[in-house]
């Protein structure tokens, strides 16, 4: 039972991986839209004698934060993904102490074999 689990939860990793670099996309592209969006509100100037209006200053105040959200929407995404990484390495020093251990054994089972 805890092996089809264990199964299951990598074949969904997998496809997390995917996901992720999707989602990476996606949030990059939504960062340059607003970035965009926050260079066009710092030229706006509708104040009297052509200087800025706090309504400008907020406009551009709520754009950069926007920017941000999306910035720890990606950090957590990348986050997300250096962790899943950590996992695959750790899971594959496993695998590897495992075949060790495997062929350690093995090994032992032919030289006990061939003394006989």
């Amino acid at each position: 039972m805890l092996i089809i689990f264990l199964i299951a939860s990598l074949r969904n990793f997998g496809q997390d991986k995917s996901a992720d670099r999707g989602e990476l996309q996606n949030l990059l592209k939504e960062r340059k839209e607003k970035f965009d969006t926050y260079t066009t509100s710092l030229e706006k100037r509708n104040g009297i004698f052509g200087g800025k209006s706090k309504a400008d200053i907020k406009q551009s105040n709520e754009v950069l934060i926007e920017i941000v959200r999306t910035d720890n929407k990606i950090i957590s995404t990348l986050n997300r993904v250096a962790d899943f990484r950590t996992f695959e390495k750790v899971n594959m020093n496993y695998d590897l102490i495992k075949c060790s251990e495997q062929l350690s054994n093995l090994r032992n089972a032919v030289d006990t074999l061939s003394k006989r």
